[in-house]
């Protein structure tokens, strides 16, 4: 698979996944990988 965990978000309507994204470095990995995406 890869190396580390992966970490999963499932978000409201318009969240702001940009204030997630920083939230996330912030606090966990300041190079963490993200990827915002919409389920249809």
């Amino acid at each position: 698979s890869g190396s580390g965990s992966t970490v999963f978000a499932v978000l409201r309507e318009n969240a702001d996944v940009d204030l997630l994204t920083k939230r996330a470095r912030e606090e966990l990995d300041r190079e963490i990988w993200t990827c915002a995406c919409e389920t249809i």
